[in-house]
């Protein structure tokens, strides 16, 4: 029915040097022009006009609307990209126009109240402000942006239709011309009432997420749980004839490519070269799972979002499938064979992260609305922040417990002050002075967070023009301004969202399996089979097993490792996810503030493995520290063993991680592949897992892509929790993800 070729051609085709070029030039040009305003009606007129002077560009294939124009620049265009970068790679204008990344506004609240309905809202607000509320000048200038705000996003609706009725009234072909129309109608109606269709209630969907990630600008502006927002219009459209299920999907597919509109081929800054404030945008649609009433929120549209996804060649959006033990069977093996056709789809499990969410202290009505957000956290939409998160090196904490704190490279004090080799008599000595400096550096985070104390809502809303009793505070962007009445509190002070709710930080263990292995190491030569002093083993790891390569080797093949179900190995993996899960709830609270166990390490841990000594599971120094929660580079045994240890880390304490697990195609061929990797994934899940998701590549076509990569430039893979093109990612990543482990 649609031109979904065409569609994906013009929007995803633009050169990766094209900008948003009329966007920064009006940011600009606002400075002057609304110099003297308050901060909250200055923020809505800069939005109100951009959308009143950006281009409106409507081509003839076009279904729903909503593309701005990407130009090449000139060279004298350059001069003006340099002179004023942090319009093209910020989200909003630092310091003029709030913007944030990385959240799930309740789209909900957008479709059933509309453009107007908001409005409204927002109005009745103001006029229940009373002049003696705190903060009262401010709150009610920043009411006033959010209405300005939103009255430019209606206008902005209206132009479209306009824009497609012209453009419709040059077509000779009858379905161009009234396929336009209906587009128009769509955009002409959402601009006055709520949606009363699926192409309406998508039409104010992706222009309201366009305004946020493209005009406004910023990155992850996350779609969240589609499958339940969008249903009564889409059962009401197919049962009441208005649209077949085809049409539907076909519908779901064309939203799907205009979410990454000037997002850039690739979407990690590892790679991707786009100067564009949404640049390395991940988008996520979470389906299936339980609903806030406990009820199995599967339905036809979640199918049909599958269905779609299908139709997108492209790396974007990813679905992220939420699993519990009464999903439908039929979409579940749906799901499991997206994930083994190498679609960008994995899944979590239900049970494992509502209790995760209710035990840092969410309900549990609302941790049952949890949708997945930017790389591998759990989000509830409109009431929640993006967490602030911290990547800690654990590997190298082990290092700093051989040698009393002190760095292996330059003998400084960078540790706790921690006992020397020859008073560790025992491993539980040893194990001991590992957690103190588990204990040091989290109270070191800990106190520094603490030092900022609530973040604010925005610099700009109290310090340029706000409140003047109010005394600025450490800058953190609010949400932008059209936003923020789609989050829980926003409407009712200025910074009452920041202070309603649990400021929270997620730590994140890299290294996992290198840590496990490092002290199955220490334990098995040091103290059972006494090959080696620990005093002696800190100088053979200093010198990076020169003369060594011999014991290096036992290390590698002699010492039990994570990723088998060796109960020495297991009693070790809980352990140490024991410990970690303690030592950052005891930091947090050492500090009045939340921090949250995580295990987890993106791409962190090639970086990090850079700048860590040789360790004691006989990697040598420099090279990639484990990745995510799978075992080292070469370790593991069958696929049920690895999960085994997976399985016991204190996944029900975590809130953000994830799996990658490279398995081999030929043995998940046909319905029998499928069943099997169905049964894989509720085997970890029944076990206790969070996540999984795979790579179902072999690792020769990895290495024929990059030894070719003009043959391969269409290799998807999952990297952490995002998808990329193999041949685009560095060669340390590329190697990184070759040297995973391939399970059977």
């Amino acid at each position: 029915m649609y031109e979904l070729a065409a569609i994906q051609e013009i929007y995803l085709s633009a050169p990766e040097e094209a900008v948003f070029l009329e966007r920064a030039r009006i940011l600009q040009e606002t400075r002057s022009k609304f110099a003297g305003a308050l901060p909250g009606i200055r923020q809505g007129k800069i939005i109100q006009e951009l959308c009143d002077r950006v281009s409106v560009v409507v081509s003839p294939d076009d279904v729903l609307l909503g593309r701005v124009l990407e130009q090449v620049p000139s060279s004298e265009d350059e001069k003006f990209i340099q002179e004023h970068s942090e319009l093209f790679y910020e989200a909003g204008a630092p310091g003029w126009l709030d913007s944030d990344s990385i959240y799930i506004p309740d789209w909900n609240r957008l479709l059933e109240k509309g453009l107007q309905g908001l409005m409204a809202e927002v109005e009745s607000h103001r006029r229940g402000t009373g002049e003696r509320a705190p903060d009262a000048r401010a709150l009610d200038d920043m009411l006033e942006g959010i209405s300005v705000s939103l009255s430019g996003v209606s206008r902005l609706a209206r132009r479209y239709a306009e824009e497609a009725r012209r453009v419709a009234g040059r077509q000779e072909d009858p379905e161009a011309r009234a396929r336009l129309l209906r587009a128009a109608d769509c955009c002409a109606a959402i601009a006055q009432r709520p949606p009363g269709s699926l192409q309406e209630a998508l039409q104010l969907f992706i222009l309201f997420h366009m305004v946020l990630s493209c005009l406004i600008g910023g990155r992850d502006v996350t779609p969240g749980r589609m499958d339940q927002y969008l249903r009564r219009f889409y059962e009401s459209d197919v049962a009441g004839g208005k649209l077949t299920r085809d049409e539907a999907v076909e519908l779901l597919a064309v939203m799907m490519i205009m979410l990454s509109q000037m997002a850039g081929r690739e979407t990690t800054g590892l790679s991707c070269k786009k100067r564009t404030p949404n640049r390395n945008s991940h988008y996520y649609i979470t389906v299936g799972g339980i609903t806030a009433n406990g009820e199995s929120g599967v339905n036809d549209l979640s199918a049909a979002l599958l269905a779609a996804r299908r139709l997108v060649k492209f790396r974007e959006p990813t679905l992220s499938v939420r699993y519990w033990e009464g999903i439908d069977r039929g979409f579940w093996t749906e799901a499991v064979r997206a994930m083994r056709d190498s679609l960008p789809v994995f899944a979590y499990n239900d049970e494992v992260v509502i209790a995760a969410l209710t035990g840092h202290g969410m309900a549990e009505r609302r941790a049952r609305d949890y949708a997945h957000c930017a790389c591998l956290n759990c989000f509830i939409p409109g009431d929640d922040l993006p967490p602030l998160r911290e990547n800690h090196n654990v590997p190298l904490l082990i290092l700093l417990a051989m040698n009393q704190g002190r760095s292996l490279e330059t003998d400084e004090q960078v540790g706790a002050a921690t006992p020397a080799p020859g008073e560790m008599t025992d491993f539980e000595d040893f194990f001991e002075a590992f957690r103190l400096q588990l204990r040091f550096a989290l109270d070191r985070v800990g106190a520094r967070l603490a030092g900022v104390a609530c973040p604010p809502s925005s610099a700009s809303m109290t310090s340029q023009g706000g409140d003047p009793t109010t005394p600025p505070r450490p800058a953190r962007p609010g949400y932008p301004l059209p936003a923020r009445c789609l989050f829980n509190g926003h409407l009712a002070e200025v910074r009452s969202y920041w202070h309603r709710h649990a400021w929270y930080s997620d730590q994140y263990m890299v290294g996992v399996a290198t840590t496990i292995d490092a002290l199955l190491a220490i334990r098995q030569v040091v103290y059972r089979e006494r090959q080696v002093s620990l005093e002696g083993f800190r100088k053979i790891l200093a010198c990076n097993f020169d003369g060594e390569e011999a014991f290096r080797q036992y290390l590698r093949q002699r010492v039990p490792s994570y990723g088998s179900d060796d109960a020495q190995v297991l009693e070790m993996v809980r352990r140490v996810a024991e410990a970690w899960r303690e030592e950052v709830g005891q930091a947090g609270a050492a500090h009045g503030i939340r921090l949250r166990p995580s295990f987890y390490s993106w791409l962190y841990n090639i970086e990090m493995g850079k700048n860590t000594p040789a360790t004691p599971d006989g990697r040598p120094a420099g090279e990639v520290l484990s990745a995510g929660q799978t075992p080292s580079q070469g370790k593991g045994r069958a696929p049920t063993e690895v999960l085994r240890s997976m399985a016991q880390l204190a996944h029900k304490h975590t809130c953000s991680g994830g799996t990658t697990f490279r398995i081999n195609p030929p043995h998940f061929t046909g319905e029998d592949g499928v069943e099997r990797l169905r049964a894989l994934i509720e085997t970890y899940f029944e076990l206790g897992g969070f996540h999984i998701q795979f790579i179902p590549v072999q690792k020769e076509t990895l290495l024929d892509a990059v030894e070719h990569p003009e043959k391969h430039r269409d290799l998807l893979i999952r990297v952490t929790g995002f998808s990329a093109h193999l041949v685009e990612l560095p060669p340390d990543a590329q190697q990184e993800i070759i040297q995973r482990a391939e399970y059977a």
